[in-house]
């Protein structure tokens, strides 16, 4: 039986998007006859504390749904601390390669949003000689610049990092084209494979939100648009903030944890908002219930080329829900909306754009429902993990061929 191990950050029980990828990743691999372990930390985001139960040692190892999964205690530090972030990741890196050379395996598979884990799961599978996958879902390195933090001149010995580490590795995974197209410009060479594989939704989550798709909209007296994910600076969310004081009439709800909660919030209370609310991270069964109570969902993303390659995998997750989705963005995301038809597109770092499409889909309440409806059947279509994954296990089978 051939063997990988996968190293990730987050994994169950947290619920963010990288947590539920990978879950379903490592699953899908073990029913398919792979000897699957994973390696990650203590559970502890987007609270930046240690899930109860967890992290009591330095080290626990569990079998979960057949997995193991081998966890270590996380160095928690501030989350706005860009080098103790990465004296964090750092000390991560290093546990994981520690474990990669206690253990015999096939493939060893590193993914973001960590950025030091590439270069440091690299090294262990060389010296171990198993063949080495960089799952590249973020270009975390060019975030700071994007937002405008500062960088302390790290920016640039970063990307040299990870260019390096793409052109050594077996096998380059990116989520979009923008992305692998990246590589592509400033490698003189790709990996012998490089693929896209985009983010997905699993069968599961489908399942759940079915019984809230195809259902009429907006048959209440208060309207609710809900924003589900990080509180991040890649997401920019004052724009959102800026929409709800020119919608007073409408209930904003944000969903999630974040570097950018606190600011929001003091923003909220400037503008005097009795509109907005904030809920903190939520579990997956009262995230359901806010899907379920929304009419509207909406994503931001930052205007930057950075954020133009991206496809935030909320937008999937939205549409599985049935219910209109507006995107405030550029690049890819966008236009795979346009052209499906399944959602609403306006520029980014524009509450005013924003604000008249919410406006425009309360008014068309059948506009909005065909367009939820049409954003459950293109999730349905070409955003089934299950599906997509079909091409990791291509790659692997591809890796091990004797």
């Amino acid at each position: 039986m051939n063997s990988i191990i996968i190293v990730t950050p987050n994994y169950t029980p947290e619920t963010c998007a990288a947590a539920k990828r990978i879950t379903a990743t490592a699953e899908y691999l073990n029913k398919h006859g792979w000897k699957v372990t994973v390696i990650t930390v203590a559970p502890h985001y987007p609270q930046n504390c240690i899930y109860e139960g967890y992290g009591k040692k330095f080290l626990e190892i569990s079998i979960e749904n057949q997995v193991k999964v081998v966890r270590f205690r996380p160095w928690i530090v501030p989350k706005s601390n860009l080098i103790l972030r990465l004296f964090s990741e750092t000390l991560f890196s290093l546990q994981a390669a520690w474990y990669i050379f206690r253990c015999r395996s096939s493939v060893v598979m590193s993914t973001s949003p960590y950025m030091l884990l590439g270069p440091f799961c690299l090294l262990a599978s060389r010296i171990k000689r198993s063949r080495f996958i960089w799952e590249v879902r973020d270009l975390t390195w060019q975030y700071v610049s994007a937002t405008g933090k500062k960088s302390y001149g790290l920016i640039k010995p970063l990307e040299y990092l990870m260019l390096l580490t793409a052109s050594f590795s077996d096998a380059l995974i990116t989520t979009t084209n923008g992305q692998l197209e990246y590589f592509k410009t400033h490698l003189k060479c790709l990996p012998p494979i490089a693929l896209v594989i985009p983010n997905g939704v699993s069968d599961f989550f489908l399942n759940s939100t079915k019984q809230l798709a195809y259902k009429g909209f907006f048959q209440k007296k208060e309207v609710k648009v809900v924003y589900a994910g990080l509180l991040g600076y890649p997401q920019g969310l004052t724009t959102l903030i800026k929409t709800a004081k020119l919608l007073p009439n409408i209930k904003f709800i944000l969903v999630g944890e974040g570097v950018e909660r606190l600011e929001l919030e003091r923003q909220a209370k400037i503008y005097k908002l009795n509109n907005i609310q904030f809920t903190g991270y939520m579990e997956l069964d009262n995230l359901l219930t806010y899907y379920s109570e929304a009419d509207i969902l909406v994503a931001h993303l930052r205007r930057n080329f950075a954020f133009e390659i991206a496809q935030p995998s909320k937008l999937w997750e939205y549409m599985s829900t049935g219910r209109p989705v507006v995107f405030g963005g550029e690049g890819e995301a966008a236009d795979i909306i346009r052209q499906n038809d399944c959602g609403s597109v306006v520029p980014p770092d524009n509450p005013e754009a924003l604000a008249e499409a919410i406006t425009y889909l309360v008014a068309n309440p059948d506009e909005a429902q065909r367009l939820g409806k049409n954003g459950r059947l293109f999730v349905e279509t070409h955003r089934r993990s299950d599906v997509i994954l079909e091409k990791l296990q291509f790659i692997l089978e591809q890796l091990t061929i004797k």
